[in-house]
């Protein structure tokens, strides 16, 4: 499933521009989210697992307005276990 995703996939959309806009892969709907990391404004941080194989991953999103649109960007990352323990005892933020 998370075959599908490389060790770092992003997404990035402006506003009026939409022929610019790359998306992440779909395979990521089919992650699990494992933990809220919280969020700052407009910025979302979430650790998610797949399913399938246990692999996790953060997901990063921000949102920015900006004349005459919007960009929304997004960043998901595979995380070796290292990384996800930090994550999981808030340590890696």
């Amino acid at each position: 499933m998370c075959g599908e995703l490389g060790d770092r996939e992003y997404g990035a959309q402006k506003g009026g521009w939409p022929e610019e806009s790359t998306f992440i892969p779909g395979a990521i709907d089919r992650l699990i989210e494992v933990q809220d990391l919280g969020s700052d404004g407009s910025r979302l941080h979430k650790l998610l697992r797949c399913p399938s194989c246990g692999d996790h991953f953060r997901y990063d999103t921000d949102y920015e307005f900006i004349v005459p649109g919007t960009e929304d960007s997004q960043v998901l990352s595979r995380l070796d276990e290292q990384q996800t323990a930090a994550l999981q005892a808030g340590d890696g933020g």
